[in-house]
């Protein structure tokens, strides 16, 4: 994850509280957690190529809504537990639900 992410987090930690106004700090913030993101999601890459079967692609959908939508209710859930846990707590954004597309 990116350096202000990991800054923020350790404001977390400790305590102080985080508030994100400035623009390019969100956006690093962001794209930190897509990066994780896309960590998760990588592990499970080659299985795209049976998407079409019905067992894979429920596989790869719950695997997805985990990489995605992990604890997202959960106010104690680490920023690792998902996209949604690392936006909501380190990013201050909401997130309403996740759409992946296969291109």
């Amino acid at each position: 994850i990116l350096n202000a992410v990991e800054n923020i987090s350790a404001q977390e930690m400790h305590g102080a509280k985080k508030t994100i106004t400035d623009k390019g700090v969100f956006d690093d913030c962001i794209t930190g957690c897509f990066k994780q993101f896309q960590e998760c999601t990588d592990k499970f890459l080659h299985e795209w190529d049976d998407f079409y079967n019905m067992k894979i692609k429920r596989k790869i959908s719950k695997q997805l809504n985990k990489c995605c939508l992990n604890r997202e209710h959960d106010d104690k859930a680490p920023p690792e537990a998902s996209f949604a846990s690392c936006t909501q707590r380190l990013c201050e954004a909401e997130l309403w639900g996740c759409t992946v597309k296969r291109q």
